[in-house]
């Protein structure tokens, strides 16, 4: 046996440490947002480093001008920003692309890329389970709102991740895994991954996985009429105990004293088209809506909603606000970029097999992300966000290795 030379050694650390780096994310990613930006951080210093020692080339990420016009837009809307500290502060935001280009651009082999996707659904199934204990202890206490939360602090965050893990693991069974051990895992962490998503109880998650299960399975109306039939039915049955006396489909009524009267989404939206009109073209700068929201009811005291909001619960809507029309438009073709390679993708690999079943995950969890942007700042909520771009790239990244890296002894705990 050839003994490592010290490039070797030192190579082979580097990896570990990506490696490592991206198991860490797969696991601390459905419960804790610190754990998970650290695992991303170490798994990008790996990656670094093993790059000095090769020379891979990077798979071509065409929607990076797209992002790179998007983050101009953002440094311009600091110009009208009135608190222009909190609007730098927010603009480490766009360091959310490198969540979706560590895994894009990782050298490792497809086996360590599966067994990093396999621990997402694995820790998916657990989140979920976490979610169902949550309500039930809840409930228990006779606390007046009976949603999931899990380990994050709030159901809109839990309901959304839910519904990614579990876009993730219907792909999964839908790529025809071979191995029946894997698929039946698949299948129950699917089944508490629901079950997480739906004792959330949250209207973006629901959106979205409409969405998402129509663009997974585009191509049999028998399974979409069938999963979404089900899911609807138990959705609805079960939206009087989890939010009584709310209405759990549609908007609900705010409640706050002197707010404006009506569904509480379309008085925060109309507050926001409001001050869209004093900044419409650069916006009014980045993460800036709640102090010029504020510094509004100073100036009109007679406003009749009160109510402070420090973002808009719609992606588009904040955007456009933020960074006006110039940075929404560059939000939109970011958005089209990524949902146009993952298209092409699953057209670049091999017909029939697992890779390219697996490559209709991409487009699928796009949409589903975005579908719960029209009625939540999901592209706000870190957890939800870095989950979306992180698995894109991730099965991406799978689907286009052409040749397997040379593997590293693989711990019992994740093979």
């Amino acid at each position: 046996m050839t003994a490592l030379q010290p490039a070797d050694t030192l190579r082979n650390r580097w990896e570990l440490a990506h490696y490592w780096g991206m198991l860490g994310y797969a696991i601390a990613s459905g419960f804790s947002i610190t754990l998970s930006q650290t695992a991303l951080v170490v798994s990008l210093i790996g990656l670094i480093g093993m790059r000095g020692h090769e020379n891979a080339d990077k798979v071509k990420a065409p929607f990076l001008p797209a992002y790179y016009a998007f983050t101009l837009a953002g440094i311009l809307s600091l110009f009208n920003a009135v608190d222009l500290g909190r609007g730098i502060i927010e603009m480490k935001k766009f360091l959310m692309i490198l969540v979706m280009l560590i895994p894009l651009w990782s050298p490792l082999s497809i086996i360590k890329k599966r067994n990093v996707l396999g621990t997402c659904v694995v820790i998916g199934a657990l989140s979920g389970l976490s979610a169902i204990l949550s309500t039930i202890y809840f409930m228990l206490i006779k606390k007046g709102d009976f949603r999931g939360e899990g380990f994050f602090s709030l159901p809109l965050t839990m309901g959304e991740t839910q519904l990614l893990f579990l876009i993730l693991s219907l792909a999964w069974l839908e790529a025809e895994e071979s191995n029946p051990r894997i698929r039946w895992g698949v299948f129950f962490a699917g089944i508490l991954q629901f079950f997480g998503m739906v004792f959330a109880y949250t209207r973006g998650a629901f959106i979205g996985f409409l969405a998402g299960v129509i663009i997974l399975f585009r191509q049999n109306i028998i399974k979409i009429l069938g999963i979404l039939g089900i899911s609807l039915l138990i959705i609805a049955a079960s939206g009087d105990y989890f939010r009584p006396g709310q209405q759990t489909l549609v908007f609900s009524e705010s409640v706050a004293e002197g707010s404006f009267k009506g569904n509480l989404r379309w008085g925060i939206w109309k507050n926001g088209i409001e001050l869209l009109t004093k900044c419409p073209i650069f916006g009014v700068g980045m993460n800036n809506i709640k102090p010029l929201y504020k510094k509004l009811l100073e100036e009109k005291p007679e406003y009749p909603d009160r109510e402070i909001y420090g973002h808009l619960h719609n992606n588009y809507l904040q955007y456009l606000v933020m960074t006006g029309i110039v940075g929404f438009f560059t939000f939109c073709w970011f958005l089209w970029e990524v949902l146009r390679f993952g298209i092409s993708i699953e057209r670049s690999a091999t017909p029939g097999s697992w890779e390219q079943k697996m490559a209709r995950a991409i487009p699928a969890l796009w949409i589903a992300f975005l579908g719960t942007g029209l009625t939540e700042y999901s592209y706000g909520d870190e957890e939800v966000a870095m989950l979306a771009f992180f698995l894109v790239g991730l099965i991406a990244s799978i689907v286009l290795q052409k040749k397997p890296a040379v593997d590293l002894p693989i711990p019992e705990i994740v093979k």
